[in-house]
């Protein structure tokens, strides 16, 4: 009975366990002017957190750049695939890889941090998959207030999403011009949930 009695208590402190520490957190705000709308982020580090809320249907073209030499994705929109091939060909030493089609349903997601100073910049994110580092430059606005940056819709492709959803760890340097950079580590445990909760 003694025994019994101690695997239970044993069982249900690992259930709190696992629960109080699940990295990414969903809920539904109530907001009187904005009505109701999902939201997911992940725990506090270093004074910052990722966020996703609902987005909208992605509509710019999107292609894909890898580098020769490091093996890096970058993603660049229309716009900017039209005004910097040249420069991504021969200076980067970049090769495009292909083109992500429209129309699908994309998170709005961004990072929260304590202070940023560089209007855009470029964020180092390193999500650990297996034993595996995928490695993506994701390029981010900040906000009026300093306090986020914003993540483009393009990061959504096919292979990012597989790749956020199955990984255990991100790793973030955010790298700025006119501060120092800023580094963060998040776990990734409830990320799937959290993304299918956003976009379902």
């Amino acid at each position: 009975m003694k025994k019994l009695k101690t695997l239970l208590i044993t069982l249900i402190y690992l259930q709190l366990s696992t629960s109080t520490f699940s990295q990414w957190t969903s809920k539904t705000i109530e907001s009187t002017f904005d009505g109701n709308f999902k939201k997911s982020y992940t725990q506090t580090n270093n004074n910052g957190f990722l966020f996703m809320e609902e987005g909208n249907i992605k509509t710019d073209g999107v292609y894909i750049f890898k580098n020769k030499q490091t093996g890096d994705t970058l993603l660049v929109t229309q716009d900017e695939h039209y005004k910097n091939y040249d420069s991504l060909i021969k200076y980067n030493t970049f090769i495009e890889i292909r083109q992500i089609p429209n129309g699908k349903k994309v998170p709005f997601f961004g990072l929260r941090g304590s202070y940023f100073c560089d209007d855009f910049c470029y964020i180092d994110f390193v999500l650990f998959v297996g034993n595996e580092k995928k490695i993506y430059q994701l390029r981010a606005r900040k906000s009026s207030d300093s306090k986020y940056y914003y993540f483009q819709d393009i990061i959504w492709t096919d292979e990012f999403i597989l790749h956020f959803k199955s990984a255990s760890k991100c790793s973030i340097r955010v790298n700025q011009d006119y501060c120092d950079d800023d580094y963060y580590e998040f776990n990734m445990s409830g990320s799937t949930l959290a993304y299918n909760f956003i976009t379902k």
